[in-house]
């Protein structure tokens, strides 16, 4: 009995050491043993970890490369493979690596690449799947082997072979133009395409390989799209046989299942396929690759007929294959092109040279060169195959390696796809010109460097069916749309088993309006284009719809941007544009105004030639919308008859002895000024501004027999109308949308000419009168009185219609003053720089007319003054050229035009040129005009002509504020010690806030941080680091001291109902709050501070506490359909803050004022795309976003006054007693209170509700959001603030009581304060000289309280600050601060802080309190890190959390 029972125990013991040492053979002595082998032939890599191989490491490297989005850029390697990227890097381009004891030989060498793939039948073949690409592929073409994969790659050969192709063609076009259908709802909108050819393709490889539909397919595609996900989240996953086959994981057995599911939709598809050959209702099993697969399923010799399973495995392989890699491929090139639009552009123009608008057809397909270029460029950048598993059999040799049996390959494409030493330094950019000559060509006749469809006798048999798809859809919509990428879109490419975009790709669709819409915006540029060049007129290149503008207004603004020295060459600063073009193309180009073609001409002979046929063979052009509406159709702009007789009447008006009459008028104008410009003297003084009111009471008086004030009006208005043409000088026009769509530029304008036509018609109503009434005999004998002589003839030939005279006298208005006025000014600054020939202008004048009045006789002996004019002419003339176009065909020189191209004949340029001048073409040289402008142009009048040439010849304050104030207080606070960025003049640093502002944003954050200070305020952060914690900064022409410092701050909060109140609001901000208490001043502020304290003390908190845990448990109800899946927070949130402020604010809901909060968010919106708007220009137009905010603020006072009326209307009906207790009761008491001085009127009333309704939403919607995010990755604050929550209020209700004893929570609301505070700074501003510090601060300077500063200073809160780390304020605020109150105030402080403070606290306490009740929190993969400043600081794309139930009830 004793030997049986030691044998009993020996045995197993036996077994199970036995076990042991081949396990331990296994995973220990073979991987070694290997792994040494390998190193003595010179390939390293990372060592073997017993069991997992390196595949925990290749998982947490996978892991962290994709957990946030990356740069826009094409590097995508170290994102997609970083494990691979690494080891390249620190082992060479082969290494070993372990797939748990699985040896995997790495291999990026492209010579060793194309050897392992082109042997890829017999020496290397493919490897045993793993059992999740066994569940996609199952034993299909993809994965088979030998024979089997020998017959199948017959079938599938003969399916997508050359004429199956063509075949296929009609099923691609069909399945692209329902799409494109469908596309015609996006226009202008937003759409993700990588979803859209999802469907696509899916309806393509249906279609025609299966001969069946998306819809019918659809089941399959999604059961093979869980099972690609399940494959990527397995890739790394350590298999050990024995408890794989013990213990299946959910991965394993949802892959079965999943399986099995295909399984049987697909025998569906076959035994419909079967059930019409049975039924009679087809012939055959059909001639698609489902017919083929079919007919050998059914064959009668056993060698060649497929089973069941093969039959499956071949249909899974296809339709993945047929639809993953196309919809991928399609995906990147739409996102490529995007974002490169000059091959966009190149694409298409090729594509409508081969097909026109015609359908895409399989022969001239293959000659899409370009396309084939972007095709291959694509599939480089964004391969569809991240590798290639082969294995040796046997003992074998590759190049000078000696490989041991059933080692596996790894072929990588990434690596030699973006390897710099084989493509160059440009490896990472997107340039399609490398494939110009081939692939071969592009690299090196080296196979191994480009084979992303594989390589040798096992390359991707739909190859070919790939590419021709991708060029039918590509083209299709090449000849629709323009696209251009979204600011939504977030690059986060994904390795599944292709390269995918995880969040999608969003893309701008603009409709090329087929037909005559293409033809006029491609087709006909790219025509004469070609024409022109062929007659050596060179030009930039036409781009689609935009032409040069874009370039045009890019170059301009950039030359206009900064002042430029005190020289005369402003050539290229006024027309930049020009200038680089003549340098570039020569005298004479042509360029583009949109579809337009214009030549530009600067070549003085053929200037000449144009100028004096400007009537007959080069007439005026058609005016542009905004030039009409200053000139209408007046003498400047008409054409033919109506030209002709308009010039006769301004001939008359201005004829010799006319202009003798006018003399007096003009002197005792100049007089009127003079005498004004007494009591400058010795001090500065601003001539143009001058000179613009002696010039508008010039031609008032001379004109129009009236004077500046009578004509002020009219005077502004065309001064508006200029500026916005001058805005609108490179906007292109679309004629089918600006006829759907008026800006707010063209709206104004209509305004404008309307205003100025009522103007108008007062002064001729008043000349006429006095006709009538007898108070003159005729009309007069100046312009106006002809104008309205003809406008009374009674031949109907010479009458002028009412149109006609209004334009006629908005062209004089405009022209005799605005011309005027800048050639006096320029002269003056001449001469005041150029004293020399002051004095000679002196002298001329004092010999002539001594002390006397100027006389006609001796104006005309001004031979100085004259010279000086002209050269001010030549140096400063009017800089926007002449235009005219071209009637019909027409010889020019040696140039032959053809009809409708438009021409420039560019003064400037004429004037600037070194080989007409000379070299001191740029110096104020009036000596050259000694001798008449013939001789100074030497005879060629074309080289001269500021007034234009042959028939239709011509006939201080800004400085002081927008230079010489900012220069001087920029000096005043340098010299106590504060620096900051200089002064640019007009816009301050506006523009470089901007700049850096859209820089910071234009992408999420690198990582999950909470240094958020350098995102939401690049351009406050990158000052405070250079300048220091107080510097002076520049909106526009208004300096604003920027404070960071905490002393400071809490000075300047403590006093800001005193010393530094409020500054004046901007218009957006006004639209957003009006005049309530946020902006509110003085006794104003005083009252409504009253109500607001009254309506949020203590005991209303109270009793508003039932109405917020009502608003949350009806959030929550909603929440339990979200349990275990993914929810935005973010909206979640604005939903319930929104309908808290309605309930305990306004007695309302939030549906009832759900207007509002949308009218306000837009507002929002508004306000923060204006933050750095220059005031000036502000001042002088309103721009589209002004118009827009007026029309959203009437919106939102008609909403309020309905919730208003609705409320008053209950006590009339005697529903009620009162107007109520709330907030909104309190206000419409004080808007129906008897005493006037405490009476609310009905604008404070309106501006008390937005205020209320935007600040009481999105100020706790922020908090609330980004606490949650806190404790969604901080899951110990997560369990210490609800382990509280439950000692304090089990799974009840939470009570005010309670509420106040929440220690935990009040220091994460803190902490969350302090890293995404609500506010970003407090405006406000010094009305008189004060004292701040040690600083003596000059009166109407803005100051600027940053509170980001000081809440991410590591000064202030130690090395740790950009870490959540609540315990800091585990014993109060003040402890916290050290006792500095100024460090820590996202409320503000002082007696202009929040009102709604404890309001908001109490609500975030409630709402967390009964969320963490409920459930735990955590934060979602799909989670963007994008912090954005908008009044608060919000999550650009939300915050998306999943959400796990506590199970409460249980």
């Amino acid at each position: 009995m004793s030997a049986l029972l030691k044998l009993a125990i020996l045995l197993p013991c036996s077994l199970f050491l036995v076990a042991l040492i081949k396990f331990l053979y296994d995973y220990w002595w073979i991987p070694l043993r290997l792994q040494r082998m390998m190193n003595s032939q010179g390939i390293k890599g990372p060592p073997y970890a017993f069991i997992h191989g390196n595949n925990k490491e290749a998982t947490k490297t996978t892991n962290e490369a994709l957990s946030k989005p990356m740069a826009l850029r094409h590097d995508i390697f170290p994102r997609v493979q970083p494990h691979v990227y690494s080891c390249v890097n620190r082992y060479g381009r082969n290494y070993l690596a372990w797939d748990g004891k699985r040896p995997e030989l790495v291999i990026t060498e492209p010579e060793l690449v194309n050897e392992v793939l082109k042997h890829s039948v017999t020496t290397f073949p493919k490897r045993k799947p793993t059992v999740f690409l066994t569940g996609i592929f199952g034993n299909g073409l993809v994965t088979a082997l030998g024979e089997k994969w020998v017959k199948q790659r017959k079938l599938a050969n003969y399916a997508f072979h050359g004429e199956s192709l063509k075949n296929m063609t009609p099923a691609v076009i069909a399945s692209v133009e329902t799409m494109l259908e469908k596309w015609k709802g996006y226009v202008g909108k937003e759409i993700e395409v990588y979803h859209e050819f999802r469907l696509l393709t899916s309806e393509v490889i249906s279609r025609t390989a299966f001969g069946s539909s998306y819809l019918e397919g659809e089941k399959i595609f999604d059961m093979l799209n869980k099972l690609s996900i399940i494959r990527s989240r397995n890739l790394f996953e350590t298999r050990i046989p024995l408890i794989n086959k013990l213990w299946k994981s959910g991965d394993v057995l949802e892959s079965e299942e999943l399986s099995k599911g295909i399984q049987d939709c697909v025998m569906k598809i076959v035994k419909k396929r079967e059930d019409k050959v049975v039924n009679g209702e087809a012939d055959s099993f059909g001639n698609d690759f489902l017919g083929s697969l079919v007919n050998a399923y059914h064959d009668s010799d056993e060698n060649n007929r497929l089973s069941t399973e093969d039959l499956v495995d071949e249909c899974k392989t296809f339709y993945f294959a047929g639809q993953d890699t196309v919809n991928s491929l399609l995906a990147w090139i739409v996102f490529l092109l995007a974002i490169h639009g000059d091959w966009q552009e190149k694409a298409r123009r090729e594509v409508i040279e081969r097909f026109g608008n015609q359908i895409p057809n399989s022969e001239e397909m293959s000659k899409l060169k370009i396309m084939t270029m972007i095709i291959y460029e694509t599939l480089r950048l964004y391969g569809p195959s991240n590798g290639m598993m082969r294995r040796t059999e046997s003992d074998v040799q590759l190049g000078k390696l000696i490989l041991p049996a059933n080692l596996d390959l790894l072929v990588i494409h990434s690596a030699p796809h973006h390897d710099p030493q084989l493509w160059g330094d440009d490896v990472h950019l997107f340039k399609p010109e490398r494939f110009a000559e081939g692939i071969a060509k592009a690299t090196n006749y080296n196979a191994g460097v480009f084979c992303p469809f594989g390589l040798g006798p096992r390359n991707c048999v739909g190859m070919n069916f790939a590419t021709t798809e991708t060029k039918i859809v590509l083209s299709m919509i090449l000849q629709r749309y323009t696209i251009s990428l979204s600011p939504t879109y977030v690059h986060s490419p994904i390795p599944y088993i292709t390269v995918q975009p995880q969040h999608g790709i969003q893309v701008i669709l603009e409709s090329l309006h087929n037909d005559a819409f293409l033809y006029d915006y491609l087709w006909k540029p790219l025509r004469l284009q070609h024409m022109m060049s062929s007659q050596g007129i060179k030009g930039p290149p036409y781009s689609f719809i935009h032409g040069n503008n874009k370039e045009a207004t890019k170059m301009t603004k950039e030359a206009l941007s900064k002042p430029m020295a005190l020289r005369h060459d402003i050539f290229p600063r006024v027309q930049p544009h020009i200038y680089s073009c003549v340098n570039k193309y020569g005298r004479n180009y042509l360029s583009w105004d949109g579809n337009r073609p214009e030549l530009v001409i600067t070549e003085p002979e053929l200037a000449n030639e144009v100028l004096k046929h400007s009537v007959t063979t080069f007439p005026k052009r058609k005016p542009t919308v905004f030039v009409s509406r200053i000139f209408g159709n007046g003498l400047v702009t008409a054409l033919g008859e109506k030209w002709v007789k308009q010039r006769k009447l301004a001939n008359y008006a201005f004829h010799g002895e006319s202009l003798k009459n006018m003399t007096p008028a003009v002197i005792a104008s100049v007089e009127t000024m003079l005498e004004k410009w007494k009591g400058y003297v010795g001090k500065e003084m601003e001539v143009y501004h001058e000179f613009r009111l002696l010039t508008s009471e010039v031609i008032s008086r001379t004109a129009f027999s009236s004077s500046y004030l009578e004509g002020e009006k009219i005077f502004d208005m065309l001064n508006k109308l200029s500026i916005i043409r001058s805005r609108n000088l490179f906007e292109t026009r679309i004629p089918l949308i600006n006829k759907l769509w008026k800006s707010g530029d063209v709206l104004e304008s209509e305004e404008l000419s309307k205003g100025i036509q009522d103007c108008v018609m007062k002064i001729v109503k008043k000349r006429e009168d006095e006709v009538v009434n007898g108070e003159a005999d005729s009309f007069g004998n100046d312009f106006l009185g002809l104008l309205v002589n003809a406008y009374h003839d009674s031949d109907e030939n010479n009458r002028l219609l009412m149109e006609d005279l209004v334009d006629e006298c908005k062209t004089f208005y405009f022209a005799g003053q605005d011309t005027v006025n800048s050639l006096l000014a320029w002269i003056v600054l001449l001469l005041a720089i150029h004293g020399d020939w002051q004095e000679k202008a002196r002298r001329e004048v004092i010999e002539i007319f001594d002390n006397q009045i100027p006389d006609s006789e001796g104006m005309s002996k001004l031979k100085t003054m004259t010279m000086i004019i002209y050269e001010t002419l030549r140096l400063y003339g009017p800089p926007n050229g002449l235009p005219r176009r071209v009637a019909r065909e027409v010889q020019l020189g040696k140039l032959v035009l053809p009809a409708s191209i438009d021409i420039l004949v560019q003064n400037i340029a004429l004037h600037h040129n070194p080989h007409l001048w000379g070299d001191d073409v740029h110096l104020f040289k009036p000596e050259r005009f000694a001798e008449g402008i013939a001789k100074a142009t030497n005879y060629n009048a074309g080289a001269f002509c500021p007034f234009g040439l042959g028939p239709r010849n011509c006939v201080v304050k800004l400085l002081y504020d927008f230079l010489w104030r900012p220069l001087r207080l920029q000096h005043m606070m340098s010299s106590q010690g504060i620096k900051g960025p200089p002064y640019t003049f007009i816009h301050g640093n506006n523009k470089e806030a901007t700049q850096m502002t859209m820089e910071a944003l234009s992408k999420p954050m690198g990582a999950l941080s909470h240094d958020i200070f350098p995102r939401v305020q690049p351009h406050v952060y990158s000052c405070v680091n250079r300048y220091g914690r107080i510097y002076l900064a520049w909106d526009g022409n208004r300096p604003e001291l920027v404070i960071t410092e905490a002393e400071l701050v809490n000075e300047v909060l403590k006093h800001s109902t005193t010393t530094f109140p409020k500054r004046k609001p901007t218009f957006s901000l006004t639209g957003l709050f009006g005049n309530g208490l946020v902006t509110a001043l003085g006794e104003k502020w005083v009252k409504q501070r009253k109500l607001a304290n009254y309506a949020f003390h203590g005991e209303s908190l109270k009793n508003m506490t039932p109405a917020v845990i009502a608003s949350v448990e009806t959030m929550l109800e909603k929440w339990k359909g979200y349990v275990g899946k993914e929810m935005e927070v973010y909206h979640e949130f604005r939903l319930l803050t929104s309908e808290v402020i309605s309930r305990t604010a306004f007695g309302s809901s939030y549906l009832e004022g759900e207007k509002i909060f949308d009218m306000l968010n837009k507002l929002s919106i508004i306000r923060s795309r204006n933050l750095w708007n220059t005031p000036l220009i502000d001042k002088l137009w309103k721009s589209a976003d002004m118009l827009k905010s007026e029309e959203l603020s009437k919106g939102i006072q008609d909403c309020v006054m309905k919730i208003v009326k609705k409320r008053g209307d209950k006590v009339e009906n005697r529903e009620a007693n009162s107007f109520g207790n709330d907030f909104l009761g309190l206000l419409v008491k004080a808007y129906h209170d008897p005493d006037k001085n405490n009476r609310l009127s009905m604008e404070d009333l309106v501006d008390e509700c937005k205020t209320f309704y935007f600040a009481g939403q999105d100020t706790v919607n922020s908090l609330l959001a980004w606490m949650v995010f806190l404790i969604s990755i901080h899951g110990d604050w997560q369990e210490k603030a609800r382990r509280e929550v439950i000692e304090i209020f089990g799974n009840q209700i939470p009570d005010s009581q309670g509420i106040s004893k929440l220690k935990i929570m009040t220091m994460i609301i803190y902490e969350t304060l302090r890293l995404y505070g609500p506010s970003i700074g407090l405006m406000r501003r010094a009305e008189r000289e004060v004292q701040l510090g040690k600083l003596v601060l000059p009166a109407n300077l803005d100051l600027l309280v940053v509170h980001s500063a000081s809440h991410h200073d590591p000064q202030l809160w130690g090395d740790e600050v950009h870490l959540f780390k609540p315990e800091r304020f585990e014993e109060g605020i003040a402890k916290a601060t050290n006792y500095n109150a100024g460090v820590f105030c996202p409320f503000g402080l002082g007696p202009r802080n929040c009102v709604g403070m404890n309001l908001a606290i109490t609500e975030t306490k409630i709402a967390l309190s009964m969320i963490l009740q409920r459930y735990t929190i955590s934060l979602s993969p799909a989670y963007v890190h994008s912090p954005i400043p908008y009044i608060t600081i919000q999550p650009q794309h939300g915050i998306q959390v999943i959400l796990e139930s506590l199970h409460n009830d249980a």
